[in-house]
């Protein structure tokens, strides 16, 4: 397994440095390897200078290893935000069916709120496994997913609690009946957070293209 696994990390590693040797970033590559641990094994070993120091490169060669550096956090910059936002989306989805499920059982009223963020919840699960569709439709996710929040917030205003609170003081008392207190507010912050990763990966995806364009086309690569 192990040497099976170094195999494909080579066959990567290699795969990156031609497209960098063709003037390209490896960004399809990279995206490609859903792995966390053996995407950044791969980064590190396309990036980083194995058998020389810095100081120890012609200026061309600094010049260019800053160039791809640059474009490689933008990179990184642009895929830990697509991380926590695909974190809130499976949270958000997660909390729509509670909420959902708790409402049937008649522990609160919180229907539409369970049905509207499950199906939300639902739609942006299926998106984030085609991160091809993230890149091209995500500013139009991101706005469809502000213009919801700010609707529902018109019409529906806050939650209920998730439980009644006939249910939280009879069941334990104390602790119970504070976390229930607070379950609108978590409501309210999950899905605050998914708009907000949203517009974020946005921008972040922005500035990589960006900074893509600039070193494909051999330009100087500035933030």
């Amino acid at each position: 397994m192990k040497s099976k696994n170094n195999n494909l990390k080579t066959e990567l590693v290699e795969k990156c440095n031609a497209c960098l040797e063709n003037g390209e970033f490896p960004d399809v590559v990279l995206d490609g390897i859903r792995e966390k641990r053996l995407r950044e094994n791969v980064i590190r070993d396309v990036f980083m200078s194995r058998g020389k120091r810095f100081e120890e490169l012609t200026e061309h060669e600094q010049k260019e290893t800053r160039r791809r550096v640059k474009v490689k956090s933008a990179f990184e910059d642009y895929y830990r935000t697509l991380l926590l936002f695909k974190s809130t989306v499976y949270l958000a989805f997660a909390m729509g069916i509670i909420i959902w499920v708790t409402a049937d059982i008649g522990t609160n009223l919180n229907h539409m709120f369970g049905i509207i963020t499950s199906l939300i919840g639902l739609g942006l699960f299926v998106a984030t496994w085609f991160h091809s569709f993230l890149h091209q439709y995500g500013r139009y996710i991101a706005v469809v997913l502000l213009v919801a929040y700010v609707i529902e917030k018109l019409t529906l205003g806050l939650p209920d609690t998730l439980l009644f609170p006939v249910y939280s003081v009879s069941a334990a008392g104390g602790l119970i009946g504070l976390v229930n207190e607070m379950t609108p507010y978590i409501y309210e912050l999950v899905r605050l957070l998914t708009v907000g990763f949203s517009f974020k990966m946005v921008s972040d995806r922005s500035k990589f293209e960006r900074l893509k364009k600039a070193f494909e086309e051999g330009h100087s690569v500035d933030y």
